[in-house]
Formats: structure tokens, C-alpha cells, sequence
């Protein structure tokens, strides 16, 4: 019997608390997942490599690369990763300028519901790569 592999997901997201609280959620969530937590976008871009992670979160606001940078950067070494917008940002503008530089899904923090989270990480999972 072979073992089904885990889902690799990359959280970037430079409060450690806010990080702490979602990947153990997610891990917990979901027996599929694995997720990796950095802290910003260098740490993120050192183990980049094609079909590394299946979906990245990326927090907009990072230091030193923010997430705008991250995605471009992140799509020309894996171009079919899924890249969900992970912002304190709020309006349309903004989730505008997010799915325009090519996230898949924006998530607004405070995040109210844990349950509806993950099953929209889930659902991106269970997707098509991009």
C-alpha cells in the first residue's frame, strides 16, 4: 500500500503568533496538510523550488518583500502553485489589486471563522493545480 502524500502548504506571515494560530489550526484540520511557516519572504524564497508547496498564503504586508513581490517571484520558479492573499487590508481596490497580481483567493484578517478558512484552503487543495 502506498502512503498518500501530504498537501504542502507554505505559510508566510511575519507575526509569529498569527502564524502559530493558523498552521497548527490547519495542521490539525486536516490530516492532508503539512504546513511549513516563514516569517518572511527570503526565508519563503530559500526552499523554493517547482512543486515544493501546492498552495502558498502569503501576508501582503511583509518586511523586506511584501507579498506582491513574493507572487511575482513565486510564480516565475512555480507557476502552477495556488497563491492565496492573506491581508489586514480591507475594499475592493485592494482584493482587486490581489487577484490581479494573481492570488486565487484573498482572505481578510481578522479571520472570524476558522472553520470556513480552512475549508476554502480545502477547496483550493482539492482544485486543479493552476
Amino acid at each position: 500500500m502506498v502512503a498518500k502524500s501530504k498537501i504542502k502548504i507554505a505559510f508566510v506571515e511575519d507575526s509569529q503568533d498569527t502564524a502559530a494560530l493558523f498552521t497548527t489550526f490547519l495542521n490539525q484540520f486536516c490530516d492532508d496538510f503539512e504546513v511549513r511557516y516563514f516569517s518572511d519572504g527570503p526565508q519563503f524564497l530559500k526552499t523554493l523550488k517547482a512543486g515544493t508547496y501546492r498552495i502558498a498564503i502569503l501576508d501582503l504586508s511583509l518586511p523586506e518583500i511584501d507579498g506582491f513581490e513574493l507572487i511575482k517571484r513565486l510564480h516565475s520558479v512555480d507557476p502552477r502553485i495556488t497563491a492565496v492573499a492573506f491581508m489586514a487590508h480591507v475594499g475592493k481596490d485592494y482584493r482587486r489589486k490581489a487577484i490581479d497580481a494573481g492570488f486565487q483567493l484573498v482572505i481578510t484578517k481578522p479571520v472570524l471563522d476558522m472553520d470556513a478558512f480552512c475549508r476554502s484552503i480545502i477547496g483550493l487543495a482539492e482544485g486543479p493545480a493552476a
